[in-house]
């Protein structure tokens, strides 16, 4: 199967959509044929889709403070609304804020989309699409995907 994989991520009043493919070196294709023909485990798959995809994110994030990461972090897990978190969180701490800001509005550049993209590209093999349930439960359960399942969660509750 193809992987249709829009990544659908919320930038406070706006949803991106991806799925432009990025071509790939023979060694990548080599890698990911063997992986999704070789018959590894499908729970290995997802796992390692959550974490691509994580990385790819966490790159675009640094910078952001430990508060601002906290707060995102724990609205994904609770089920708050992102948007009132961090705009909570910027007004009570302005200075912070603004640089958390700034770094949150230019996540969403070329740099994320093409590291998303090769991701897709890496998986169009599968089935796996950014809104599928058990994709979901990965990212909620790896430490290193807090940002990115709160970001992708908002998105998909739009």
């Amino acid at each position: 199967m193809k992987i249709f994989f829009p990544i659908i991520i919320f930038v406070f009043s706006t949803g991106l959509t991806f799925g432009q493919e990025v071509p790939q070196t023979s060694e990548e294709m080599t890698v990911v044929e063997s992986e999704v023909e070789s018959g590894v485990p499908e729970d290995e798959v997802y796992e390692n889709v959550a974490n691509e995809m994580c990385a790819c994110f966490n790159t675009e994030a640094e910078g952001i403070s430990d508060g601002m990461r906290k707060v995102i972090e724990d609205a994904g897990k609770s089920g708050t609304s992102l948007r009132e978190v961090v705009m909570g969180h910027a007004s009570a701490n302005p200075e912070q804020g603004e640089i958390d800001m700034g770094i949150i509005s230019k996540i969403y550049g070329d740099e994320l989309m093409s590291c998303m993209s090769k991701v897709q590209s890496k998986y169009k093999d599968t089935d796996i699409d950014s809104s599928d349930e058990v994709l979901m439960e990965f990212l909620q359960k790896v430490d290193s995907c807090g940002l990115t399942y709160a970001f992708l969660l908002e998105g998909l509750r739009q």
